[in-house]
């Protein structure tokens, strides 16, 4: 029983220093975007908002190239996170 109370202690502050990183990113990207005079809700979306900082950056140029390329990778870790949450999800079942 005692094992088991750690671990949620862990766990929870695992999730207290993910969700404090979290927190503090948003507020960065959110001071970024206004400071180059876009609107801040845009760091509040994920792909959206690279885009969106990746046409500032590259201006209205017609080379979109560095931008799929990023959504390539984007995509691809958003797979890989699902693949090992199903991944740990088996796992777990297998000790329940």
């Amino acid at each position: 029983m005692h094992s088991y109370s750690a671990l949620f202690g862990a766990f929870f502050f695992t999730l207290l220093l993910l969700l404090g990183i979290a927190i503090v990113t948003l507020v960065s990207k959110w001071k970024v975007y206004a400071k180059l005079g876009m609107p801040g809700w845009y760091s509040l979306i994920p792909i959206y908002s690279d885009c969106k900082l990746y046409e500032y950056v590259r201006g209205n140029e017609e080379n979109k190239t560095l931008v799929m390329a990023y959504l390539i990778i984007s995509l691809l870790t958003i797979a890989q996170l699902a693949t090992i949450i199903i991944f740990l999800n088996n796992l777990v079942q297998i000790f329940v």
